[in-house]
């Protein structure tokens, strides 16, 4: 009996030695997958694996460029009590290298590892950029993948402010200033090139102050016209009431004021263009007027007057096509006119009625055969001078202000804008009738143009601050160059 209790004894002895050896073999450490990869970054997990409850000094990941792990990254998780999973990641890691990486723990000294994964960290690439038109200030965001924290955005040669980088993703930046209008995206990620096919495109138009009106005077409800001799501004009011009786003659070329006197009768809200002047009132008391129905000739010897008008004329709309003389509309009251002075017979022929009410507050410009006319309601309208027809093509995107504001063709755009209290300026395609904001005028926005003029590529405008601006303020002419930036 005493035998059989022995050997039963030594069974279970050398039972439970068997035992332990198979839970040690067991306490393992595995890794298992790469959770996310980026173009800097690294995510993975591992486990350890056993049988028994187990204490561990350290764990994580070995991360090396080779696979002898000579100059290995370590990735420490700290302790860790009993086996499990367990999730780890680095950043500053060079885009599209070859990495490996193990897991490890660190048994009382004993550190064992786990199998090697080897993975390729990814290139930088873009997507795209919004918006592609904008000014210097603005933010623009670009889209893509795998950008490093070192991203860097470029202008052409002019380095953007990096805003943010969200979830190596979205690039937010602010817009550099630039000299060019049409401009390279440049994207360097940990010194790789990256560039846009499509360029951004720098809202355009300068302006430079050229002189200011040679007299101390604001002057208001006034005449403006262009030809071979240069730029005329003259008659209307000065600011106090004083009726004007000349004009002042700027010479873009030499940069010179000429005083030239009119032979008429002073008066304010007249008409005039490059070959005739006429009608107007004067001002005789508080809104009340004396209708001017005088009429000019504007010739290469000065003003050479011809018959009265039959009509009154308080701020019409004038404007010349083909040498002939067209007049649009009034400020005093009654129905709509339309009329084209024929110079032959010295009669006016009257035109049908404009499908809306026009006068000199509306803006027009004119291309070869073609007025346009921006209404009060937006509305762009065509008159076609052959056809005698009228048509609404479009819808005008900006401020009208108080009207009284500026249209001129140069080429195959238009250039409308700066109406009364507003520094607006757009640019309107004339072949495809889309419209474009321009650079803002840079002086105080309350303020009336009482003059432009087309010379060359340029625009000439001259701007008096509103009437009823307290302040000494000149009246200023400005040369714009619409791709000046």
């Amino acid at each position: 009996m005493r035998k059989i209790l022995s050997v039963a004894v030594l069974a279970v002895f050398f039972l439970g030695i068997g035992c332990d050896q198979e839970i040690d073999e067991t306490l393992v450490v595995q890794t298992e997958d790469l959770l996310f990869v980026s173009g800097e970054q690294v995510r993975a997990s591992g486990r350890v694996i056993s049988g028994q409850a187990v204490s561990l000094a350290d764990h994580g990941f070995y991360l090396s460029e080779d696979s002898d792990f000579s100059n290995p990254t370590v990735i420490s998780l700290g302790a860790k009590d009993g086996p499990g999973r367990f999730i780890g990641e680095t950043a500053g890691l060079k885009s599209g290298a070859n990495y490996f990486i193990k897991s490890f723990m660190d048994l009382k000294g004993e550190v064992v590892f786990g199998n090697v994964v080897e993975f390729s960290t990814l290139n930088a690439d873009l997507d795209s950029f919004s918006p592609d038109f904008s000014v210097p200030g603005e933010e623009l965001v670009i889209l893509g993948r795998n950008f490093t924290s070192d991203t860097q955005v470029f202008f052409g040669k002019n380095k953007a402010e990096v805003l943010e980088i969200r979830l190596e993703s979205l690039i937010r930046v602010r817009i550099p200033t630039s000299q060019e209008r049409l401009v390279t995206i440049r994207v360097v990620s940990q010194g790789n090139d990256l560039v846009f096919g499509d360029q951004f495109e720098y809202q355009s138009g300068s302006f430079e102050l050229m002189t200011e009106f040679p007299e101390a005077i604001r002057l208001y409800e006034n005449v403006f016209f262009q030809n071979s001799e240069g730029f005329w501004i003259g008659l209307g009011l000065a600011k106090g009431g004083e009726l004007i009786s000349y004009f002042q003659r700027y010479q873009p070329t030499t940069n010179q004021w000429d005083r030239i006197n009119f032979p008429g009768i002073p008066r304010s809200f007249a008409f005039a263009t490059e070959h005739y002047l006429g009608g107007g009132v004067i001002e005789v008391g508080r809104d009340e007027f004396d209708p001017e129905y005088s009429f000019y000739e504007i010739t290469e010897d000065g003003f050479q007057r011809l018959e009265d008008l039959d009509f009154m004329s308080r701020d019409s709309k004038a404007f010349e096509v083909n040498g002939e003389l067209y007049l649009l509309g009034s400020q005093i009251g009654g129905p709509p006119y339309f009329r084209k002075y024929n110079p032959s017979s010295r009669t006016w022929l009257a035109l049908p009625s404009p499908p809306e009410l026009f006068n000199a507050s509306h803006v027009h410009f004119i291309k070869d055969q073609m007025v346009y006319l921006i209404s009060s309601n937006h509305a762009l309208w065509t008159y076609h001078v052959q056809s005698q027809t009228w048509a609404e093509v479009g819808q005008y995107p900006g401020t009208l202000g108080l009207g009284y504001g500026m249209g001129q063709v140069i080429g195959e755009k238009a250039y409308v804008g700066l109406y009364r209290r507003s520094g607006e300026l757009w640019e309107l395609d004339l072949g495809t009738l889309e419209w474009e904001p321009k650079n803002s005028l840079p002086t105080i926005p309350q303020g009336v143009v009482v003059g432009h003029f087309q010379k060359d590529d340029f625009l000439y405008i001259m701007r008096v601050p509103d009437i009823n601006l307290q302040g000494d303020f000149p009246m200023e002419m400005y040369r714009y160059d619409p791709e000046g930036i």
